[in-house]
């Protein structure tokens, strides 16, 4: 090659050398006046944007028992928690999702964290003296129940037909039958029609407050159900019985008058219960030729009227003369026995409502057949029903009956109680309430569920949400302000088998630490306000680990409820510039690396917002999906992709179908 021609290739390449090095100074001035943020992290779009996967949400609860000096524990069931062998009684196994005290006068107004899912619930107490469980409908508004405008039980149509089988303008009122087959004395200080309300004598239900005086029934119910309860597990209830009579009340002095007054009603059946009367020493021994009087035609707490409030209803007794039949008046005579009686189920089937031909059937299971279902206060043997107890604190007399006469009746005589009150002294009751302390109880509240945990953040997974799956149980004590004095969180590892290949460890932070109570190996880290709960993850599947924090001063108990930001340490545990796995929308730890956190994790959801690395499930028992199947993919939940892209909208129950569904 010439020289020229090489000098000409130099001068070229010197050239393209220049061209090349001028065209970066103009693509950098470029960059340096176009591109400003090109390099930089982007800021994260706003936390609004996206959908929180939250399976729980707050529900207003509105409860007013109209019962002054009640305080109750209320529990609330996302199923009917009644047996359905014994409606009276509670199912074994059955957790509550949401319990409080009520305040003196049974009410109560609070927020609960239930789940989303839940359109109906069941309201639920066990303190004598209140309805023991209603059906609850929840809506946007809340849920409420009020004892006295509750309509659940009763028909949609009000304004009843009258009994046909009364007769009479005045009480007492006769039952007939206008075949004039018999004649079996059943009368009754009260009308009422087919839904059992109550249409004469006019303010036939006195206030309880009015009779018993304030404040007296609550504490005096408290102390019955403790007493009850504890003789009857002890003896089945038998030292209670005493001979027959002694269950009587007897007139000491003329003028002394009697009301009883609804306390509890824990029957399994509608019942119907009145009272009779004779001279002291003259015990009658054919009751079909007694005058008897039914005070309440339904006396149960879910029957359409009777008795079917709260603890706030009495009724004069009145006495009709030596005939029977005599114009009633409040006051008895020296030397009379009051005695008690039941129909036992007479209340249901319209057997004592307002067909009179059904009638018949009353008297014939009232006066015959193997179960006896008339039982009165006389009754001899194995028949005796009723109790009758001195109330050492207020001197008032507290009746009971067991309606079930079968060996697998619990014999604690509050199928139905009612409180005797006299204005002079009188005899009769088999044994004394003790004037004891009944004290309240503190209140636990569970809140179980499950957290399944995608550990590959910040890279896209498979978002088979299995790598980490904890279910926990989360007891909150409370007093009777509904204020946490302690909270106890138990944590259990149970993802499947080979679904992580990283040493994953589990951690929550709160914002109050309290008092705390660690189990044997667990971290304290005062600096992120967490407990680091387990070592990897996939080496103590099946182990529980609880912490336990008391609180000096007692919290609200749904500020402790929320106080809860459960995380993984993603590959490797550290105590700086760590992978945290977080539920979505919730904080990293201060020992986080926030520089991975960009637009395609933000906030632990995946670009395009429909997969969190993290979720938290009301339930125990969740079958995670198959390893490396994405959790909405068939076979698996493919309701939860509705669920995510109209942001929580629809299918808010997609964990309990797919390989949910039992």
């Amino acid at each position: 090659m010439s020289h020229n021609m090489k000098q000409a290739n130099k001068t070229s390449l010197v050239a393209y050398l220049f061209a090349l090095a001028l065209i970066g100074v103009v693509t950098g001035c470029e960059k340096e006046v176009y591109n400003p943020d090109n390099g930089k992290t982007k800021p994260l779009p706003p936390a609004e944007n996206y959908f929180n996967f939250e399976l729980r949400g707050k529900v207003q609860l509105s409860v007013d028992y109209h019962a002054p000096g009640f305080q109750a524990i209320i529990e609330v069931y996302d199923q009917d928690p009644m047996s359905e062998e014994n409606p009276q009684v509670k199912k074994e196994g059955v957790q509550s999702i949401y319990s409080a005290y009520t305040d003196q006068n049974g009410k109560f107004n609070g927020t609960m964290i239930v789940p989303v899912v839940l359109k109906e619930a069941y309201l639920y107490t066990d303190a004598w003296g209140l309805p023991q469980c209603v059906k609850l409908k929840l809506s946007e508004q809340g849920a409420a129940y009020d004892s006295e405008t509750d309509v659940i039980s009763r028909p949609t149509t009000r304004g009843g037909n009258p009994v046909n089988g009364l007769s009479g303008t005045v009480a007492p009122y006769r039952y007939f039958r206008t075949d004039g087959v018999w004649d079996q004395n059943l009368y009754s200080l009260c009308i009422w029609n087919s839904w059992f309300e109550f249409s004469a004598p006019a303010n036939y239900l006195l206030n309880a407050e009015s009779v018993l005086g304030a404040g007296i029934a609550g504490p005096l119910a408290d102390r019955s159900q403790k007493y009850f309860t504890e003789v009857s597990k002890k003896s089945e209830g038998h030292t209670l019985l005493g001979q027959p009579g002694e269950t009587n009340v007897a007139t000491k002095e003329d003028g002394t008058e009697l009301q009883v007054t609804f306390l509890v009603e824990r029957a399994a059946q509608r019942n119907t219960f009145g009272y009779y009367y004779y001279k002291k020493g003259q015990r009658p021994t054919d009751m079909s030729q007694v005058k008897k009087y039914i005070i309440a035609p339904d006396a149960s707490l879910d029957g359409y009227a009777g008795f079917s409030a709260t603890a706030k209803q009495a009724v004069q007794l009145k006495f009709f003369g030596d005939s029977g039949i005599e114009p009633g008046v409040n006051q008895f005579p020296a030397g009379y026995e009051i005695a008690w009686f039941y129909i036992r189920n007479a209340a249901s089937s319209s057997l004592i409502g307002y067909d009179q031909n059904e009638y018949g059937t009353l008297q014939n299971i009232a006066y015959s057949g193997p179960l006896a279902n008339f039982c009165t206060s006389n009754d001899t043997g194995d028949n005796r029903r009723f109790v009758l107890l001195k109330d050492s604190k207020t001197g008032l007399l507290v009746l009971g009956f067991e309606d079930s006469k079968n060996v697998a009746a619990n014999d604690d005589y509050s199928d139905l109680l009612f409180v005797v009150k006299s204005n002079k002294d009188v005899d009769g009751s088999t044994g004394e309430i003790p004037d004891e302390d009944t004290g309240k109880e503190p209140g636990v509240l569970l809140q179980e569920g499950t957290l399944a945990f995608e550990d590959i953040w910040p890279a896209g997974g498979d978002y088979d949400l299995n790598d980490v799956i904890i279910e926990y149980t989360r007891k909150v004590t409370y007093n009777t302000d509904n204020k946490v004095t302690k909270i106890s969180e138990t944590f259990t590892p149970v993802q499947p088998d080979g679904s992580a290949t990283y040493d994953n460890f589990f951690a929550c932070q709160v914002k109050n630490m309290g008092t705390p109570t660690l189990d044997a190996g667990m971290i304290k880290e005062t600096a992120t306000g967490s407990f680091v709960i387990t070592g990897s993850a996939k080496s103590v599947k099946g182990k529980s680990f609880t912490v336990t924090r008391s609180f000096a001063t007692a919290l609200d108990k749904n500020t402790v409820l929320e106080d809860f930001n459960p995380y993984i340490i993603a590959k490797a545990y550290t105590e700086t510039n760590r992978i945290e796995v977080h539920l979505p929308k919730h904080d990293m730890t201060s020992a986080a690396d926030a520089s991975k956190m960009n637009q395609d994790n933000a906030y632990y959801i995946a670009a395009g917002g429909i997969y969190p690395f993290a979720i938290d499930i009301p339930v125990k028992g969740f079958i995670p999906a198959t390893e490396t199947y994405r959790i909405d993919a068939e076979g698996q939940y493919p309701a939860f992709a509705n669920w995510a892209k109209s942001k929580g909208a629809s299918d808010s129950d997609w964990y309990l179908k797919g390989k949910g569904s039992k």
